[in-house]
């Protein structure tokens, strides 16, 4: 969970950086700075420009923080959901990967091996 909200952050950073450069007022902002003081260049930056455009940047802000939230909570679902292993072939799911002898078995939701037809495992007896 920790990888998703630092590339939400590098994300955020980058459509910061390409929005900022176009704009009259200059930021500059080096991936080899601390977090905390690319945030505060960026602070700095919103501080200096015009209401109107401050505005409208801290819109986008809210936006892009709804979007990211959205994201999180998706994630956090899918987390939540109980995961089985798939056969490349056969409709069986199991409860573990070394379940009949599979090769290269996938890890799914339950929910997933549902939809594409399989059923459960009678040997290892994974959640129905």
């Amino acid at each position: 969970m920790k990888k998703h909200h630092i590339v939400i952050a590098l994300l955020f950073l980058s459509l910061i950086c390409g929005v900022a450069l176009s704009a009259t007022n200059k930021l500059e902002i080096s991936s080899e700075q601390k977090l905390s003081a690319q945030f505060k260049a960026f602070r700095d930056y919103l501080d200096n420009l015009p209401t109107e455009q401050r505005q409208a940047w801290l819109e986008e802000l809210q936006y892009i923080i709804s979007d990211a939230a959205l994201s999180l909570q998706e994630t956090a679902d899918k987390s939540s959901e109980t995961m089985v292993w798939i056969p490349k072939s056969g409709k069986k799911y199991h409860s573990t990967s070394t379940c009949s002898n599979m090769k290269n078995p996938s890890c799914v939701t339950l929910s997933e091996a549902k939809s594409r037809g399989f059923t459960p495992c009678k040997k290892c007896s994974p959640p129905k």
